[in-house]
């Protein structure tokens, strides 16, 4: 549809007498408010962009996060379930009508099953071109990563990445904004309630997918002015962003916002005080996020591959650094379309013969067994091949470093094993408007300290923060946080009193100012802290777990109780406050009840020692011996410390 039957289309429909627009609605659709404004759902942008709405369904990005519907499955459900040998736990996505189900358990010594746990399904993450993971998200609006992935490819069952060890977050790992950041559209939520420190909750109707406007900015205002009746075609043109049109450095930025990941191991830091979903395409993304690179032992940052390379990879290759800007990700990818598989070697291809428009020589065997096998016009195959990813390591994905002489095909594809990564040395990726000095030293301190906290470094920032003074708070909750991990009580509380009297509204830091003071038996101070991350946010899981067990600690049990069943209530899958509420009915010779705690929280976390002590010492109460060695002899094999499986170390109850 050209611009003016568009124009003349909408007009047309603003002055039709059914339609109104408000302040908070244009053309019939909602306008956001908060953290992301001036949002609008992609649909609207079909109004006008139809072919290009429709042909970007089957791209990636439109498929990127969605609610589970029967159209949108592409697994094989009646696959057996995967067993894990390294956790001894056995897994299932199992379907039921329309929904679908998280199913986990083990095996007892008797092969009958233990510690059932079974969650629905709330959202499905990724594509499917690849793999696609599974959440769920609870009334507090907080979501969680399941450990089952679906690997399209080889139409199978795995692990998702960072499970495959015998102690892993199970169904706990947290999904940040950060991680939403780039694999859905922003929703719409208060402001300030994405900046950091604050806590990681979502809406629970979302966007689904992508989308629109994450390339091109709000869609409101330019909806606005096209309704207007009143605007020119530049100022139409010129009221939502064309990534084509902008400089090299901010057009590549409109990728590098998601594409750009150098290091899973340790990820870019924001800009202090730039809020999660304050970037938007036309800014640079290095006003917006600090890249770091890194060095690992035994392996060349030449030969690093991850499933997140795509940018950073080309950002690596001779073609696109000699190119000055010629070359971009939409060089070769029209974000609206998806290439047919048919068409990839020669569509892709004619973009390398834009520079190397001279017939391919052939290449000697010895270097590149390949290459008399291919068509002389398949560029990629030899020069981009599929590779292995090192970090999700059932799928292989195109290699974005465009090489004269890549691996062999054995090489590129053999199997891979989860590894855990030894960073030797790290850097600020060399992008333009990267900070220099002092500056970039606190990026990487901080990106540091958030991923690996360790005495020297948090030392360092110490000493960097007092240097570079003012600086932004947001560094000394970093800092704060270091010395909780570090077990360096009196440096947070001091750290923490000092933030607390700075940001009296801030919750995360008087819960874990409380949590300094709990370690240190500061009873009456810690009450209060916790207390008062209670007042600014009543539904806070840590502060009334935190709070019930200093109350635990000072023989409160009834409000010990309280908190605990507070914390549950809000985060049902706390396996320690079952735990505790199962210890505080022990104490009152309820052992069924007890009982019934215990087998809550020992599938949630099927590693939890005391679990297995305690719930064994209740069946004992009540002359159930079989259940209590049951439970005995499978904490033997599954517990975190196995040669503490005996009621006798149970020091909650006895």
């Amino acid at each position: 549809m050209n611009t003016l039957f568009a124009f003349g289309l909408l007009l047309f429909l603003v002055m039709a007498p059914w339609h109104q627009t408000t302040a908070n609605d244009v053309f019939g659709f909602h306008i956001t408010e908060g953290a992301a404004a001036g949002y609008v759902a992609d649909k609207a942008c079909a109004t006008c962009h139809n072919d290009k709405y429709q042909s970007y369904q089957s791209v990636g990005m439109a498929k990127s996060f969605t609610k589970p519907r029967p159209e949108k499955y592409i697994e094989n459900f009646d696959l057996p379930p995967l067993y894990h040998a390294k956790s001894q736990r056995y897994y299932r996505i199992i379907r039921r009508g329309d929904d679908i189900f998280f199913h986990r358990y083990q095996l007892d010594h008797q092969n009958q099953p233990i510690n059932v746990f079974e969650r629905q399904i709330d959202w499905i993450l990724g594509s499917g071109h690849k793999t696609r993971s599974y959440l769920y998200q609870n009334d507090l609006g907080e979501i969680y990563q399941l450990p089952l992935g679906w690997y399209n490819e080889t139409q199978e069952w795995q692990l998702a990445p960072g499970y495959d060890k015998k102690h892993h977050l199970g169904i706990g790992r947290n999904v940040r904004r950060e991680c939403m950041f780039c694999h859905n559209a922003f929703p719409e939520v208060e402001a300030g309630s994405d900046r950091r420190n604050q806590a990681h909750r979502f809406p629970h109707e979302l966007p689904e997918g992508t989308g629109c406007q994450r390339c091109h900015g709000p869609g409101a205002g330019h909806i606005q002015t096209v309704t207007s009746g009143e605007a020119d075609l530049e100022a139409i043109h010129n009221s939502i962003v064309n990534p084509r049109k902008l400089p090299v450095a901010e057009r590549d930025s409109v990728c590098f916002q998601c594409h750009m990941l150098p290091a899973i191991a340790l990820i870019g830091t924001r800009r202090l005080d730039r809020p999660v979903y304050s970037y938007r395409p036309g800014e640079n993304i290095s006003d917006y996020l600090v890249h770091i690179d890194v060095e690992e032992e035994g392996l060349s940052q030449d030969n690093r591959f991850e499933i997140n390379h795509h940018a950073y990879r080309l950002y690596r290759s001779q073609c696109f650094q000699q190119s000055e800007g010629a070359l971009s990700c939409i060089s070769c990818h029209d974000p609206h379309h998806k290439v047919a598989e048919s068409d990839v070697a020669s569509t892709f291809s004619a973009v390398c013969k834009n520079c190397h428009d001279q017939q391919h020589p052939k290449t000697n065997t010895e270097t590149n067994t390949e290459t008399n096998t291919k068509e002389l016009s398949d560029c990629i195959s030899c020069h981009m091949p599929q590779r292995r990813t090192q970090d999700v390591v059932h799928i292989v994905m195109t290699d974005h470093k465009i090489q004269r002489f890549t691996p062999n095909k054995e090489t590129r594809l053999a199997p891979l094993h989860e590894r855990e990564h030894d960073l030797t040395a790290l850097e600020i990726l060399d992008l333009p408007g990267k900070p220099e000095g002092d500056e970039a030293l606190l990026y990487q301190l901080l990106a540091l300290i958030r991923a690996l906290p360790t005495h020297s470094v948090a030392n360092k920032l110490e000493q960097h923060l007092s240097k570079m003074q003012p600086v932004s708070s947001e560094s000394y909750f970093d800092l704060a946080k270091a010395w909780l991990d570090l077990k360096h009580y009196t440096k947070a509380e001091s750290l923490l009193l000092k933030l607390t009297s700075q940001h009296p509204d801030n919750a995360q830091a008087w819960q874990w100012l409380g949590i300094a003071y709990t370690a240190q038996q500061k009873s009456e101070q810690a009450v209060e802290a916790h207390a008062s991350a209670l007042r600014i946010d009543p539904q806070l899981p840590e502060a009334h777990f935190n709070l019930a067990l200093t109350y635990f600690q000072q023989q409160q049990y009834n409000l010990a109780r309280t908190h605990l069943e507070h914390a549950t209530s809000h985060r049902p899958t706390l396996a320690k406050a079952w735990y505790y509420l199962g210890v505080l009915a022990a104490k009152k010779d309820d052992h069924p009840l007890a009982i019934w705690h215990f087998q809550k929280a020992l599938a949630l976390e099927p590693t939890l020692t005391r679990g297995y002590n305690s719930i064994a010492t209740s069946y004992q109460a009540i002359n159930q011996t079989e259940q209590a060695n049951r439970y005995l002899m499978h904490g033997k094999k599954v517990a975190f410390s196995p040669d503490k499986i005996n009621p006798k170390y149970n020091n909650d109850i006895n």
